[in-house]
């Protein structure tokens, strides 16, 4: 099972964490990024979060699960 952790300083000061990651690549055009976040505060301001720096990390999980 492949797991994708997304690590930002401004999501974690807001108590926000990321729900999903998704990404489009293109070949002759820019990537796309979509992700959705939850966030305990309805007064979060999503716009303020453009531009900031997020790390994504994969990790691999091996195993069974019941």
């Amino acid at each position: 099972m492949s797991l994708i952790e997304i690590g930002s300083a401004e999501l974690k000061a807001l108590g926000a964490f990321p729900l999903s990651f998704d990404v489009e690549e293109r070949v002759s055009g820019n990537a796309q990024y979509r992700l959705d976040i939850e966030c305990r505060s309805a007064s979060i301001d999503f716009d303020a979060l453009l531009g900031k720096k997020m790390t994504r990390r994969n990790s691999e999980r091996h195993g069974r699960y019941a």
